[in-house]
């Protein structure tokens, strides 16, 4: 089931189009808004997941943030490449986002600040 009426599939000239990146194609998608609306599903996940990573980073739990792939949005149209061909290894489509996050080290203790402080001047 789709999460809104208008994610297809489409009809153009009597055929129907299964893929968001094959209506973009056909200009059935708009391409700008297609963008608007990858970058507010990115934004969406990040507010999601700011919600979870302060207890997830205290509970020391390494968290890494990624894609399956990037889109290409028409962005080589002389080679008709909005979706995502096999075995193609374009820049757009392998460069995904990679984020780790991992709880701080415990290096710094009371007693080696305030040996820094007093090194530094600032504290006998």
């Amino acid at each position: 089931m789709l999460a809104y009426d208008d994610l297809g599939p489409w009809t153009l000239d009597s055929e129907e189009i299964t893929s968001v990146q094959v209506a973009m194609q056909r200009g059935v998608i708009d391409i700008a808004k297609a963008k608007q609306a990858y970058d507010a599903s990115i934004r969406s996940v990040w507010h999601t997941l700011t919600e979870y990573l302060p207890d997830w980073i205290n509970s020391e739990y390494r968290v890494i943030v990624t894609a399956d792939h990037g889109e290409m949005f028409g962005l080589l149209r002389e080679f008709g490449f909005y979706e995502h061909p096999c075995s193609c290894h374009l820049a757009p489509l392998i460069n995904v986002p990679w984020i780790e996050l991992t709880p701080r080290e415990e290096t710094q203790t009371a007693d080696k600040v305030e040996d820094r402080l007093r090194a530094l001047g600032y504290a006998e």
